[in-house]
């Protein structure tokens, strides 16, 4: 399809979902900034690369992405999410729970009171662990309680949480956005190679090799 039509930004963006799904992330990376500079103003493609840098521990290039886009479009809950990971990854956790607030009424949390408390629990150290466990035991709210984990439990926790969402049918709608919050180092472990089947994804040793 690309071959046919090289200019067409949306085959460029899908295609770079198919790469990541596949551990190609230099690959995917060159695909979505493709389809990036084709059709800058296309919030789901800016966004898109916003998680696929944030997917490869290129933090300090999703920034501006994440505000581009939600600026563009800020009912995009995907965006949200990947913010909340984005600014944990930053070490911002007051920002992270500010976001999660933020992101009510678009499909991550049922109502503003459920909004703030949960970034309340988040805020503080005391409730913070139990905030992310329950986060964790819903769709939506998974991929932020992994987020917090790798940032804040370390991988063994994280690797354990994602096993169990997994087993348990918790992780959102598609769920190799459970894959890309890991980053490459946490993807290419072992034991979350072990996990790849049940996320759609191939483990890295049985990656494609780029043409």
């Amino acid at each position: 399809g690309i071959a046919l039509s090289p200019a067409y930004a949306t085959g460029h963006q899908w295609y770079s979902y198919n790469l990541q799904a596949a551990n190609r992330w230099d690959d995917a990376l060159r695909e979505m900034e493709t389809a990036h500079r084709l059709d800058p103003l296309s919030h789901v493609i800016t966004l898109s690369l916003a998680l696929a840098y944030d997917g490869a521990d290129r933090f300090g290039d999703a920034t501006p992405l994440y505000a581009q886009g939600l600026a563009q479009q800020p009912e995009a809950w995907y965006a949200w999410t990947g913010l909340i990971g984005h600014e944990l990854a930053l070490g911002h956790i007051t920002e992270a729970a500010a976001a999660m607030r933020r992101a009510v009424g678009w499909r991550l949390t049922a109502d503003s009171a459920t909004a703030a408390r949960l970034e309340r629990g988040l805020l503080d150290p005391a409730t913070r662990e139990a905030t992310v466990d329950e986060l964790a035991r819903t769709k939506r709210g998974s991929v932020i309680a992994l987020a917090f984990a790798r940032w804040l439990r370390g991988d063994e926790a994280t690797i354990a949480m994602l096993g169990k969402m997994l087993v348990e049918d918790r992780g959102p709608t598609g769920t190799l956005i459970l894959y890309t919050f890991l980053g490459p180092r946490l993807r290419a472990n072992p034991k979350v190679q072990a996990l790849a089947p049940l996320l759609g994804a191939p483990s890295v040793a049985r990656s494609p090799v780029a043409k």
